[in-house]
């Protein structure tokens, strides 16, 4: 049952996010040509800015998670609506409390925001849409897509984002091309995040009808929850650090314009980081909920190199694609005059290469509820992404802001793969690093095969050469990974995923 759900959430959401992909592109495009890239790059600002703030949820959200994985599997209401409600009043305090934050940082925004031709009553009204929004996220009940998530039903919520995604990206992109209001199209953003939250809430309430009862008793495990709180922080400073100060560190060595240019690349980054995490994130609550149901550190340890081995797939085909083909992308999406150097393609790659081969040993922590072993390690790796990002930023500008990133990134990997190995698996970690030193030179060679291909076909940039070369560029990796590893059972789990997802595409259209 568990599989099933998490095989549906996996075709849902990978078709949900596809659809969104499309939208942004398109809506992307018409941004860039209306409203211009220095816009984008203050947005891009501004957004990192904001994003600091989710330091405020201090973990809740992922503790809780955890804590609700064992009451789900025993079907132990009273607990779940202790949780919940504990839930629903921390995010409201901590609504309030990124609300004075923002309105505080508010008054050092000229010291992020370098190089802008836009008033300052226009950046801070631009700034205070964007905090609205961020607010209204804990005010309305966003955190009851939590509770569909450990229970492996957030396709519900995938399907209601996508149905309101859908719709305001279509009236945002009118606004962009009839009235050219930036301001406006905040307000359509904002009005999406409300209406998504109170519908998905609503929705919630009906499916568990008991989170609408009055009597709730306190919950007896806070110690314990709070701890986890507090060693979880930890690793969303680490997190919050990794995804946003990149575009703060570059406004101030480059100017906002060059926000913008980098914002289209991390567009990209993040539109497949979307993609990939549709088809593994409904994966980290069954394996929270096969930990707890079965006990079995053996087999716990066969699911995670298997699973590692369909993240690196996912990996291989990403990263090969990335550094072929997203400048070529980018100049047919935007124009020739938007690409940029071949190395922001290459460390891009790289730090998403690692980003998905490591993420089964964060996701395991999280499941397994290591929070504090993940804590120092979490605050030694910001520091890293931080300091080295600014120091090569000096020297090499964007390119040092990425390589600080990936650098962090490495150190990450090592960390939390020694975390794992010794305090649950309790073996060595040599068998890992090998498997994974081949995993990286596959794809090195798969890169090299697809950039010799690439001077043939690409040497004028056109839809149809681009199309036949990502053809070219999916192909070898598929073909090295049957090759090499047709006849692991690695593999066989990856051709029994799909054969499940195609199942239930097939029963969904009869």
């Amino acid at each position: 049952m568990r599989q099933k759900l998490a095989v549906k959430s996996s075709a849902i959401g990978l078709g949900a996010k596809l659809l969104a992909m499309v939208l942004s592109i398109i809506s992307t495009r018409l941004f860039v040509h209306y409203l211009g890239i220095e816009i984008r790059g203050l947005s891009g600002v501004l957004s990192n800015i904001l994003s600091l703030l989710k330091l405020a949820e201090m973990g809740i959200g992922t503790a809780i998670i955890y804590a609700l994985y064992q009451p789900i599997v025993d079907k132990k209401i009273e607990e779940i609506k202790s949780l919940m409600c504990f839930y629903k009043k921390a995010y409201r305090g901590i609504g309030i409390l990124v609300l004075g934050i923002g309105c505080i940082v508010s008054f050092f925004l000229k010291f992020f925001v370098e190089d802008t031709t836009y008033s300052w009553v226009y950046i801070y009204i631009i700034f205070f849409f964007q905090l609205f929004e961020s607010v209204s996220t804990y005010m309305l009940g966003a955190y009851k897509r939590n509770l569909l998530y450990a229970d492996q039903k957030q396709y519900i919520s995938t399907l209601i984002d996508a149905l309101a995604n859908t719709i305001f990206v279509i009236l945002r992109m009118v606004v962009i091309v009839f009235t050219r209001s930036y301001l406006l199209y905040l307000l359509l953003q904002l009005l999406q995040t409300v209406i998504s939250n109170i519908v998905i809430g609503s929705v919630v309430d009906h499916k568990y009808p008991y989170l609408q009862d009055k009597d709730v008793t306190p919950y007896d495990k806070m110690p314990e929850l709070l701890g986890n709180v507090k060693n979880v922080i930890a690793g969303r400073i680490g997190g919050v650090v990794y995804n946003s100060t990149d575009n703060i560190i570059i406004s101030k060595t480059a100017g906002v314009v060059a926000v913008g240019y980098m914002t289209n690349y991390f567009m990209v980054r993040n539109l497949i980081k979307t993609i990939t995490s549709a088809v593994t994130e409904p994966i980290r609550p069954m394996i929270g909920n096969y930990i707890r149901e079965y006990r079995d550190i053996k087999k716990s340890y066969q699911l995670f190199l298997s699973y590692t081995f369909v993240r690196y797939c996912m990996a291989n085909v990403v990263v090969v694609g990335v550094v072929v083909l997203i400048n070529p992308f980018i100049e047919l999406w935007l124009g020739k005059g938007y690409t940029l150097s071949i190395w922001i393609p290459i460390l891009l790659a790289l730090d998403m290469y690692i980003d998905l081969v490591h993420s089964p040993t964060w996701e395991y922590i999280n499941v397994l509820g290591l929070f504090k072993n993940d804590r120092n390690m979490s605050y030694i790796g910001a520091a890293i992404n931080l300091i080295v990002s600014i120091i090569l930023s000096i020297h090499m500008g964007v390119q040092g802001v990425l390589l600080g990133t990936v650098i962090a990134q490495m150190y990450y990997w090592i960390a939390r793969t020694y975390v794992i190995y010794k305090e649950y698996f309790k073996i060595g970690v040599m068998h890992y690093m090998v498997i994974n030193l081949v995993y990286a030179t596959v794809t090195v060679l798969d890169i090299g095969i697809v950039m010799c291909i690439y001077q043939y076909v690409l040497q004028e940039v056109s839809i149809t050469r681009f199309l036949l070369m990502c053809f070219v560029s999916v192909s070898v990796s598929i073909v090295s990974i049957c090759i090499l590893w047709g006849r692991t059972e690695e593999f066989k789990m990856i051709i029994s995923i799909l054969g499940k997802i195609r199942r239930y595409k097939e029963n969904n259209k009869m």
